[in-house]
């Protein structure tokens, strides 16, 4: 567990520290961002081979969202709630067959994670209306999701949102959770559902 934690720490600290100098020399001005938060639930679903429809992934997201174009902007995503629970069902992945009773798996696995997001709104300027999103994160997490042996996974993501004038928004999102062949078995986890956040 304190690894977990240290490994956190750092992807908290390491975006602080060195985000103003490559925004600066992209041309994006910070000071004309705003914050965004999000809580989203999503559900397994069967794809391929793995089956994952009754497990459950809700996340909560901090985002600085920055301008890149009258229409398009750019987040830092801060991911302080990585909670992914999982039934007692069987994953088949290629050949073999995985189970919540192998080594160091759980019904419940819980972190956290740091990324990017890239959108695409439709009202210019005002960066409201539908939008289109797409987001890429590193999550590090304590236990193991089934057939995944690593506790380092990349979590990436589709979603279509409307933002309302009031700031609220609320989006439509597909997730995807894999190791990408860092560890020894990498059952890829799909999930879908819906996200709810406020921007200010």
């Amino acid at each position: 567990m304190p690894r977990v934690t240290r490994l956190l720490a750092c992807l908290i600290a390491a975006p602080l520290l060195i985000a103003h100098a490559p925004a600066a020399r992209a041309g994006l001005d910070l000071e004309e961002g705003h914050w965004r938060v999000e809580l989203a639930t999503t559900y397994g679903i069967h794809s391929g081979t793995t089956n994952r429809s009754g497990n459950v992934l809700t996340t909560g997201t901090v985002e600085y969202e920055i301008p890149a174009t009258p229409r398009t902007t750019l987040g830092l995503r801060l991911m302080p709630l990585f909670l992914y629970t999982q039934d007692d069902t069987s994953i088949k992945d290629s050949d073999d067959w995985y189970r919540l009773d192998e080594e160091d798996a759980s019904d419940t696995v819980w972190g956290g994670g740091l990324g990017l997001t890239g959108r695409i709104y439709q009202v210019k300027d005002e960066y409201r209306g539908w939008y289109g999103e797409a987001e890429g994160l590193a999550v590090v997490h304590d236990n193991k999701i089934i057939g995944n042996s690593s506790n380092f996974n990349f979590l990436i993501g589709l979603g279509v949102g409307y933002k309302f004038k009031s700031h609220w928004h609320t989006v439509l999102k597909y997730e995807h959770i894999s190791n990408s062949s860092i560890g020894a078995r990498n059952a890829g986890a799909n999930s879908l559902g819906l996200g709810l956040g406020y921007s200010f």
